[in-house]
């Protein structure tokens, strides 16, 4: 994408914190790849030839189009994809994955195959952070552990656990459904970065007696940003204003 070239939505489609309907025009971003976008018939060039497509929400996603994340595939392996987009799963797609109407699946593009798309289910994806760290963490603590001596492997043991218990729990609080988080809730830009959008994923996150702990250890989130949400979550609701009359 250039200056010369300018390109509009063709759908409705997440460009990262902004939500843009077909029509508008996309952003320049370094670093995006444009063609790519277009192949998917997610833009085009503008101009009084382009179609006008329906107007509907844009899924919530806790990815922006163009970012790396984490598949799972159902034996536990990972790979890094690129993610695209989130859509409603096509007929022929619910059928090959088992789906129900109004699923939703993730357009991903696998580094092997960098020219298509590929389906797969939202449920199978993490944010790369902070599942990357923890990827890196693990592999090397395992490690570790399998070269020192039967009696010091305890310690090293207990935390490799500790680091798969964090990491289950996060990938049950990405897949908490529930009330969007707030614009205003704090740090929620990066909260959502962390795969984290409804509040009872965060209270999943942040709940018992590593609470603070668990949301350190998150992309992006310090001890103030994690005091800050601890005390979000735990202040009281404000009353509801009746009208007079």
């Amino acid at each position: 994408m250039t200056k010369e070239q300018v390109f509009i939505a063709l759908r409705p489609l997440r460009f990262g914190a902004v939500h843009l309907q077909p029509g508008d025009p996309v952003p320049v971003e370094a670093g995006r790849d444009y063609r790519l976008m277009q192949r998917l018939g997610q833009i085009g060039p503008a101009g009084p030839a382009v179609p006008a497509a329906p107007q509907e929400e844009p899924l919530l996603t806790p990815y922006e189009a163009g970012s790396p994340v984490v598949f799972v595939a159902e034996d536990g392996t990972y790979t890094f994809v690129t993610f695209l987009d989130a859509l409603e799963a096509p007929e022929e797609v619910q059928e090959g994955m088992g789906l129900k109407e109004d699923d939703v699946v993730a357009s991903v593009v696998f580094p092997e195959d960098p020219d298509n798309a590929t389906f797969v289910s939202m449920a199978s994806l993490l944010p790369e952070q902070p599942t990357r760290q923890l990827i890196e963490v693990l592999a090397r603590e395992a490690r570790e552990a399998a070269l020192v001596p039967a009696p010091a492997q305890t310690q090293t043991i207990t935390a490799l656990q500790g680091r798969v218990a964090f990491l289950e729990l996060l990938i049950q609080a990405n897949r908490e459904d529930g009330q969007p988080l707030a614009d205003d809730f704090p740090s929620v830009k990066e909260l959502r970065g962390n795969g984290i959008q409804t509040l009872e994923g965060l209270r999943l996150l942040a709940s018992g007696e590593q609470a603070r702990a668990h949301l350190i250890a998150l992309d992006k989130i310090g001890e103030k940003s994690a005091d800050k949400i601890l005390a979000a979550l735990t202040a009281p609701p404000v009353p509801e204003v009746q009208p007079e009359g």
